[in-house]
């Protein structure tokens, strides 16, 4: 059986190889399951807490190294991402990619700085 010590050591392994793989703002949930069930399977144990003490260094070892399974289902998050878009003359969107296509020419385009608007709030008059 494992001291609280090695515990602790294939507990900070686990967490420093989940968080190394996951994406910032990613459930991080599914890395954990597949993460203890590869370490349970590798050692034939119900627990990692059953492996033997003489085997922690290369527990510690497997998990520095572990990846997930390909094509296991690691929902990502919505994120913005952004796109090339070829509008028509009423701007409607006519055509859009993920990269520049080869070839064409583009319009760099910087956002507006839109003038802010006079708040009523605090203007200071008031009506009766």
């Amino acid at each position: 059986m494992l001291s609280d010590g090695a515990k602790k050591r294939i507990q900070r392994a686990i967490a420093e190889r989940v968080y190394a793989i996951a994406r910032e703002g990613q459930d991080k949930e599914p890395y954990f399951q597949q993460l203890h069930r590869a370490v349970r399977e590798k050692w034939n144990v119900e627990s990692y807490h059953q492996i033997d003490q003489a085997s922690v260094l290369d527990v510690i070892n497997y998990i520095g190294s572990w990846r997930p399974k390909e094509g296991a289902s690691m929902a990502r998050p919505w994120m913005q991402e952004l796109m090339w878009v070829k509008r028509n003359e009423q701007g409607v969107i006519i055509g859009y990619s993920e990269t520049l296509p080869e070839g064409v020419d583009f319009i760099p385009m910087v956002p507006r700085n839109k003038k802010k608007e006079p708040s009523a709030k605090g203007s200071g008059s008031k009506t009766n």
